[in-house]
This record gives C-alpha cells, structure tokens and sequence, in this order.
C-alpha cells in the first residue's frame, strides 16, 4: 500500500548473524545434575552442577549457580560459580558476582562488589598454549 514494496524476511542483514543467532537457557527453578556442553551461547538463571563447556559466551544471570569447572570463549558472570573458569576471550565478573576458584583467562573485567576468592592467571596469547604452558604437573610419592 501507498507504493512501499513488501519486505523480504529472509534478508540476511535482518536475521542474527554469527555465533549469537541461537541462546540455549536454562531457567531459574531449574536444576541440573550433571555437565553440560554448548556449540553456542548459554545463559544459566537455574543451577547446574558439574563441567560445563561453551564454545562461545556463557552468561550466568544473577539467580545463576554453577558448582563444577566452566570453560568457555567469553563470559559474563552475575552469579555464583563455585569451581574453575578457563576463559580463552573476555571474563566479566559483574557487581552481583560471587565466584570461588581459579580462573585463567585472556582478559579479565571486574565491577565494583564483585567476590573473587581464588588465584587468577591472565594471558593474551592462545588460551591453548596458555593453559598448556600454566599447568603444573607434580608427582605424588605413595
């Protein structure tokens, strides 16, 4: 009508693009026992407990509780995470972030009131050979 042409849906600059065109969730009031694996972004308000591995962003909202090891590309933390993070982009710890273990990561952001309550290590580089590099590896005598 009044001489505008009809719009094409499926137009590529309309639709998502890369890694953020699909959001896995899981709710609050849900609970999960066991680890958990992504090919894309994960956005936990429930609470999970074991490994949990993301190949892009993780975002654990503020009702968010993880008890086991995250690795993950970026995240963004506003809840609780008791267990070790291995960031290869950006960690964001949030002001309402309480997290408890070691973190090596690329680059770290911490707001203002943030917990933080373990070691962190930081390196640019490839988050492959930074973990391989970093690892300690000690002999134990019976």
């Amino acid at each position: 009508m009044f001489g505008r042409k009809p719009q094409n849906n499926n137009d590529a600059s309309t639709q998502p693009s890369g890694s953020f065109d699909m959001l896995n969730h899981v709710g609050k009031g849900t609970s999960i026992d066991g680890g958990m694996e992504s090919n894309s972004s994960l956005r936990i308000d429930g609470k999970i407990k074991g490994t949990i591995s993301v190949k892009e962003r993780l975002i654990l909202g503020p009702t968010g509780i993880i008890e086991g090891k995250i690795q993950c590309k970026d995240a963004d933390i506003a809840g609780t995470v008791r267990g070790d993070i291995e960031s290869s982009g950006v960690l964001r710890l949030l002001a309402t972030a309480n997290v408890n273990g070691d973190l090596k990561v690329s680059q770290i952001s911490v707001e203002a009131g943030a917990i933080f309550n373990g070691n962190c290590i930081t390196n640019r580089g490839s988050i492959g050979e930074f973990l391989n590099e970093n690892t300690e590896t000690k002999a134990i005598k019976a």
